[in-house]
């Protein structure tokens, strides 16, 4: 992403601006996922669909208040520091990480591990706010902290399985593994064909 955003010529404060950008939308795509989780639990599909509706402003007002932050913060010790995007393209990449991240856990969930869609859908809810907090943790990829919040998290009254949401864990780690080998082969390739096109 900061190859798209940046080009080959990227000073310290366009870097940092490029990974507080996907930080922020990996953040907000989660958080998203989780609280849309809770809204149908907690009201059913009328309170989902109307989260879905408001979400949009949700996430326009969340990333006012980070984008001010940021500013304060980059007038500090390294000047330059902002927010990659403006915030209609932020929502857009929120929006498109929300969803494929929703598709992709319950087809592990439902598809692969063959749990019924209302548990597959308790599952994600748990996966979104299990990776929360291992990015807020800043171990390299949450390794720990989002395994045992995941268990942690099964206090929560939902609908879960019966089985060990230790091994679920683990398949979420593997899944997660996965996931970014796929996407490194697949923008390698992106790289290198864009570059045959070019030279």
């Amino acid at each position: 992403m900061q190859k798209i955003i940046f080009g080959q010529k990227a000073t310290l404060p366009d870097l940092m601006s490029g990974n507080l950008s996907v930080f922020l939308c990996l953040m907000l795509a989660q958080l998203g996922g989780f609280f849309a989780c809770a809204t149908y639990f907690m009201l059913s599909w009328p309170g989902l669909i109307a989260f879905i509706m408001v979400m949009p402003l949700l996430l326009l007002a969340a990333l006012r208040v980070t984008m001010a932050a940021v500013a304060r913060l980059g007038s500090g010790r390294i000047k330059g520091i902002a927010i990659a995007f403006d915030p209609p393209k932020l929502v857009l990449w929120t929006a498109l990480l929300g969803i494929s991240g929703c598709l992709a856990w319950l087809s592990v969930y439902s598809l692969w591990l063959g749990y019924p869609l209302e548990e597959s859908f308790s599952l994600y809810g748990l996966s979104s706010a299990s990776i929360v907090l291992g990015l807020l943790s800043l171990l390299p990829a949450g390794l720990g902290v989002r395994e045992a919040a995941f268990i942690w998290l099964e206090t929560l009254p939902w609908p879960l399985p019966t089985k060990s949401l230790l091994l679920l864990a683990i398949y979420g780690r593997i899944w997660l593994l996965l996931l970014d080998v796929v996407s490194a082969i697949v923008g390698a390739m992106w790289l290198l064909a864009s570059r045959r096109m070019q030279g």
